[in-house]
Order: C-alpha cells, then sequence, then structure tokens
C-alpha cells in the first residue's frame, strides 16, 4: 500500500497534493506535514501483517539532519516494523546531496527499511546510482507506462530497466497502470508488481479492500 496525501474539507474540493506539498516546502513546514503522514500510516497499517506500507518523502525532509532518528521514533512509538516500510525518494534527492543520501540510507537499511527510486527513467539518473546508493527496487513512472500502445518505443525502454534491474538484483514496479492491455504488456516486459488505478483508487483505510488489489504480484 502507498500513503498518499489529500487535503479534504473545502468547499471548492480537496487541495492537489502538488500544490500544498510545494508551499509546505516553502513555507517550511514540509517536515511536520511528513512526518504526520508517515505516522499515521504507520498506525494504521500495522496490524495488516502482509501488507508492505510505501511513502514518499521529500527532499527538504530527507536533508533534515534528523530525519534517520526521526524516521526510528515513528517506527518505535506506532510499533510498526522495519522491514514493512519502504521510502520513496525520487533522483533528486541524490544529485543535490549524494554524500547525505548515503548516510540517511544506510543508517535506515541498517534498520529493515527499504527503499526505492520512484519516477525511475523521467530524469537523468545513473546506472551507477542504483548499487552504490543501495535501493532495493525502482519504481517505472507513469509517464512511461501511459505512452505504452501509442508509443513503439516505450516497451523497449522499459524492458530495458527490466533486465537492468534485474542485473542488479532489484525489484521493479509499474506506476500509473489503468487499463488491462497496460498490465499484460507490464507483465510480459518482465514488471515484477504492477501499481495504478486499475487495481484500486485513492480512498481512506476505511474503505480499502485489503486483499491485494491495490498492489497486484505480476
Amino acid at each position: 500500500m502507498e500513503a498518499l496525501a489529500r487535503w479534504p474539507r473545502r468547499p471548492d474540493g480537496p487541495i492537489a497534493p502538488d500544490d500544498f506539498i510545494e508551499i509546505a516546502e516553502v513555507g517550511g513546514f514540509i517536515q511536520q506535514l511528513g512526518l504526520f503522514v508517515l505516522r499515521r500510516a504507520c498506525s494504521e497499517m500495522r496490524d495488516f501483517a502482509d501488507c508492505k506500507l510505501s511513502v514518499n518523502i521529500s527532499p527538504a525532509q530527507f536533508r533534515h539532519l534528523g530525519f534517520e532518528t526521526e524516521i526510528k521514533q515513528v517506527l518505535e512509538e506506532t510499533g510498526f516494523p522495519a522491514h514493512r516500510l519502504q521510502l520513496e525518494i525520487t533522483e533528486k534527492h541524490l544529485i543535490d546531496h549524494p554524500d547525505r543520501a548515503r548516510q540517511a540510507i544506510d543508517t535506515l537499511r541498517a534498520l529493515g527499511v527499504k527503499f526505492a527510486l520512484d519516477d525511475f527513467g523521467t530524469g537523468f539518473t545513473s546506472i551507477a546510482y542504483l548499487p552504490s546508493y543501495g535501493f532495493d527496487c525502482i519504481k517505472i513512472d507513469r509517464s512511461l507506462v501511459s505512452s505504452l500502445g501509442t508509443d513503439p518505443k516505450a516497451r523497449l525502454l522499459i524492458s530495458g530497466m527490466v533486465h537492468i534491474a534485474n542485473a542488479l538484483d532489484l525489484q521493479v514496479i509499474a506506476e500509473g497502470v489503468e487499463t488491462s492491455a497496460q498490465a499484460t504488456l507490464l507483465r510480459a516486459a518482465g514488471c515484477h508488481a504492477l501499481q495504478g488505478y486499475l487495481f484500486g483508487r485513492p480512498a481512506p483505510i476505511s474503505e480499502l479492500n485489503l486483499d491485494g488489489r491495490m498492489l497486484d504480484a505480476a
């Protein structure tokens, strides 16, 4: 399950994450917001023993010198097992502050926390990043997935990513899967897991059917 932040209860409708996350980063509130999301998600998912939890981490959170200690404190407070938690970061975390990123990843991986490189295939990530930072999986960005069926190069690119990941013993998750045709092509390409509206839409935990539909093993 992936934790998604939403800003509800507005007369004009919810504020999209792309809007309020940026405001929180600029205003200096992203650390508190990120910890709130992590603590809430860990608390709600703790008793679902078969489910792993994935949480996105902002670059500003990641740079914070107390980041590792705060993650450890949340795990201790909520009783959530570290080996069931996966933190998602983007290449921006690595490019801007590579030494700091390596330190944080190494410290938390020693506790059992997993790391995923999010939005893979959209930037300038070097293959050298993958083994040197100790990622557990890569997440293929939805922009590539959405072009399957219309761009013949998309399938080749995804197949190439899967081959690279397999060589490095990494899992591959495809995001933004919305159609059965996309799912078929991604399974054929060798993706280990698929995620997207085809399996379930964002909802409060009380409305979720935790039977594996949200993250479908290929």
